[in-house]
C-alpha cells in the first residue's frame, strides 16, 4: 500500500485543553519491537501540538509518548491503525491527552553490576515495564550514567500496585531473573519506592600489556569435563608466497616482522593442571594451530585463526569463531515497486576478524524479507544488500545465522544482535 500521513496531537488535560509541543513521539510496529521512526510536537510548527509521519497505509502502529515532567495514563504507549484511503472519523488525526505535571509515585529503579564490594552503576540498561499479571508491555526506559531510571506509575496504598520488571542489559553482561516490584502510594515512614536491580558483568579478561600482542586465555576439558593438563597447543606461522616481491625469503607469517623482529619459528604452549593456558600473539596475525588430541594422527591442520587486534580475547572464541552483530546503516529502507536499492551493513565477529566480501556473507548469513511478494534481497559483490521492490507495502529485513556455520555449543550461542534495529523495508 502506499504511505499516508499521519498526524499525532498532543493536548493536556485542562477543562479547556490546550496544545502541548516538546513531546517526542516514537513509531513502533504493532508489537512495540522495530523502531520506525521519531519526531516532536510542534517542532515544524510551533504551538500546534503536532507532528507528522508518512506510513505505509492499512497498518497498525505502536506511538510511545515521552516529555519530562508530563503524565501520560494509563501508559504512554499507544495503538492506532493508519486507514489507506484515510477515513473518519480521525482520518489518520490521532489526538493523546496527557497530564503537564507528574500523576502517581515517582519511582526509582537503580541497576548495577555484581561487583563486590561495591556494585557499579551500569549504563544503558532496557528497562521494561510490564502490567502484572496480564504482563501487557506499558513503556520502556534507558539507564543514565547512573545506573537510574525515574518512572512515573500508579501506585496503591501498601502493599502497593505490582509492576512486571524486565532489564535488558548492555552487551556483555546477563541479566538477572525477571522481578516484579510493588509501587505505593502514600508512601508511609519508613517505606520507598527504590528497586535495586542486578545484572552480571563478563568476568575480567586478561590482557597483555604489550601493545603490539593480544593474550590468549582459556580452559580445555575433556568430553566429561575434567582438566586437560599439559595439552600441547602449536602455533604456526601462516607462511605466504608473494607475487611481487623485488627479492628476499619468502613471507614468513602475517605479521613476518614485529618491532624489527623476524618472526622465524612456530610457538608451543601448554596447559596447566587445570586444563588452563595464556599466551601472547601479534595482533592482526594469521596462524596455523594444532591442538594435541583435537587434531587428527597425521597432524593434519586443525584450522587457521585470526588473532584480533585486542588487548586479549578467550580462547574459544578463536577458534570457534561467529557472527555476533549484524549493523546496518539505516533503520528503514525505502524502494520503489521494481526498482533496487543497496544497503551497507558492518558485521562483528567473536574474534573482530573483518567480514567484508560477498563470499564471506554468504557462508556466514542467510537474508531474508519477510515478505517474499513484497521485496526480496540479495548481496552485492561489495558486500552490500541488494533489496529489490516486487509489490507496494512495508515487510522487514530478516537474516539468520547460516547452520553449521559455527561449533554446537552448550549453552547455544547467544541470538544475533540487530542494530540499530530490524530495518523495515517499505515499497512505494
Amino acid at each position: 500500500m502506499a504511505n499516508v500521513t499521519v498526524t499525532i496531537r498532543t493536548v493536556d488535560d485542562q477543562l479547556i485543553p490546550a496544545l502541548v509541543d516538546g513531546v517526542t513521539v516514537d513509531i513502533f510496529d504493532v508489537a512495540g519491537t522495530v523502531f520506525l521512526t521519531s519526531g516532536v510536537t510542534g517542532a515544524v510548527i510551533p504551538g500546534n501540538g503536532e507532528v507528522q509521519f508518512s506510513l505505509p497505509g492499512g497498518v497498525s502502529y505502536t506511538a510511545r509518548l515521552y516529555k519530562a515532567g508530563v503524565s501520560f495514563l494509563p501508559a504512554p504507549q499507544k495503538l492506532f491503525a493508519a486507514t489507506d484511503p484515510p477515513a473518519g472519523p480521525d482520518f489518520n488525526l490521532f489526538q493523546y491527552e496527557c497530564h503537564v505535571g507528574l500523576i502517581g509515585a515517582l519511582v526509582q529503579i537503580v541497576v548495577s553490576d555484581d561487583t563486590t564490594p561495591t556494585p557499579v552503576p551500569v549504563e544503558g540498561a532496557i528497562v521494561r515495564l510490564f502490567s502484572s499479571p496480564a504482563d501487557t508491555f506499558l513503556t520502556e526506559f534507558v539507564t543514565g550514567a547512573n545506573g537510574e531510571v525515574d518512572p512515573v506509575l500508579e501506585g496503591d496504598v501498601t502493599p502497593g500496585k505490582e509492576y512486571i520488571v524486565r532489564v535488558l542489559p548492555p552487551v556483555g553482561y546477563s541479566a538477572g531473573p525477571t522481578e516484579t516490584i510493588s509501587v505505593i502510594d502514600p508512601l508511609a515512614v519508613g517505606e520507598t519506592n527504590i528497586f535495586d536491580f542486578t545484572v552480571f558483568a563478563p568476568a575480567a579478561l586478561p590482557v597483555s600489556t604489550d601493545p603490539d600482542m593480544c593474550r590468549l586465555s582459556g580452559y580445555f576439558g575433556d568430553p566429561s569435563l575434567r582438566p586437560l593438563k599439559n595439552l600441547s597447543l602449536i602455533f604456526h606461522p601462516k607462511e605466504g608466497y608473494p607475487k611481487f616481491v623485488v627479492s628476499g625469503s619468502p613471507f614468513g607469517g602475517q605479521p613476518s616482522v614485529v618491532r624489527n623482529r623476524v618472526i622465524a619459528s612456530e610457538r608451543r604452549a601448554n596447559t596447566d593442571k587445570n586444563g588452563y593456558i595464556e599466551i601472547d600473539l601479534p595482533r592482526t596475525g594469521v596462524f596455523d594451530v594444532y591442538v594435541q588430541g583435537l587434531d587428527a594422527p597425521d597432524h593434519t591442520l586443525l584450522a587457521p585463526i585470526y588473532v584480533p587486534d585486542q588487548a586479549g580475547i578467550s580462547i574459544h572464541e578463536l577458534l570457534y569463531p561467529y557472527v555476533t552483530t549484524v549493523t546496518y546503516a539505516a533503520p528503514t529502507v525505502t524502494v520503489p515497486v521494481g526498482g533496487q536499492v543497496e544497503l551497507e551493513l558492518a558485521l562483528e565477529t567473536s574474534n573482530y576478524q573483518p567480514v567484508t566480501s560477498y563470499q564471506e556473507l554468504q557462508g556466514l548469513l542467510v537474508f531474508t524479507t519477510g515478505d517474499l511478494t513484497l521485496a526480496s534481497v540479495g548481496v552485492t559483490p561489495e558486500g552490500k544488500l541488494l533489496i529489490s521492490g516486487i509489490a507496494a507495502g512495508a515487510t522487514t529485513l530478516e537474516v539468520t545465522r547460516v547452520v553449521g556455520s559455527y561449533a554446537p555449543r552448550r549453552p547455544e550461542v547467544a541470538d544475533l544482535i540487530i542494530l540499530p534495529s530490524i530495518p523495515t523495508i517499505t515499497v512505494v
